[in-house]
């Protein structure tokens, strides 16, 4: 079987990626280090992560959104951001709130999609999304996608994609969302390091799942990272 394989979601340790992937850099220290990446093999995305921004003030939120702009020309999405319930203790959910706010204004203002996190919260994610879109933002992608498989048809109207790890693929409600998902919006990811021997092993898992052909299905994961992460 010929594959080509893609990763949807990795981390900053991505950066020398020998397979096309998109490498998200999560923290001001992260942002210049992307910047400066000359792998051909890499999209580039940049975002102001919620465990990231657990220090911060308001003010030096502030001043994090108006750095992270300057970064964007040279992107391919914003990201990663979101809602994570787990956080709410250290993390409130309105503080929360207005950092994805703050993201989706820098995808508008960019004309970039958002690479989407998500715990705990997927119904309100839904609602912030559906008024997202109307203000001119989209498209999505929900990285490690675990939602119940009814939210992603809604999702899937919004237009969002969906990429899925190997944790998702053992899960209970990963398996039937990625049972459901449209072939044109599914993505396949490491959350990790790009490895083009994974990428198979998770090709013929989500295959299986799907009961679909795996050579068939890796073209369009590969034609919808391409289409996604222009």
């Amino acid at each position: 079987m010929d594959i080509e394989a893609t990763d949807a979601h990795c981390h900053i340790g991505g950066i020398s990626s020998d397979i096309d992937a998109a490498v998200c850099a999560i923290n001001e220290a992260q942002w210049p280090q992307l910047a400066r990446a000359g792998n051909p093999k890499i999209k580039k995305v940049y975002g102001l992560f919620l465990g990231e921004a657990l220090s911060h003030s308001d003010a030096q939120l502030s001043e994090a959104f108006k750095t992270l702009r300057d970064y964007l020309c040279g992107a391919s999405a914003v990201g990663e951001f979101g809602l994570d319930k787990r956080f709410t203790s250290v993390l409130p959910f309105y503080r929360q709130e207005k950092i994805f706010d703050a993201h989706i204004e820098l995808c508008i203002a960019a004309g970039l999609p958002g690479v989407l996190h998500c715990v705990g919260a997927w119904g309100f994610l839904l609602k912030k999304l559906k008024a997202a879109s109307r203000s001119g933002a989209g498209p999505f992608l929900l990285h490690s996608a675990g939602c119940a498989a009814e939210l992603a048809r809604h999702f899937m109207e919004l237009g969002c994609y969906f990429s899925f790890s190997a944790r998702q693929l053992v899960s209970r409600k990963g398996l039937e969302t990625a049972a459901v998902v449209d072939k044109d919006r599914i993505l396949l990811e490491s959350d990790d390091l790009p490895s083009a021997q994974a990428y198979a092993q998770n090709l013929n898992k989500l295959a299986a799942v799907r009961n679909t052909d795996a050579g068939e299905l890796s073209i369009c994961i590969n034609r919808n990272f391409h289409r996604f992460f222009k």
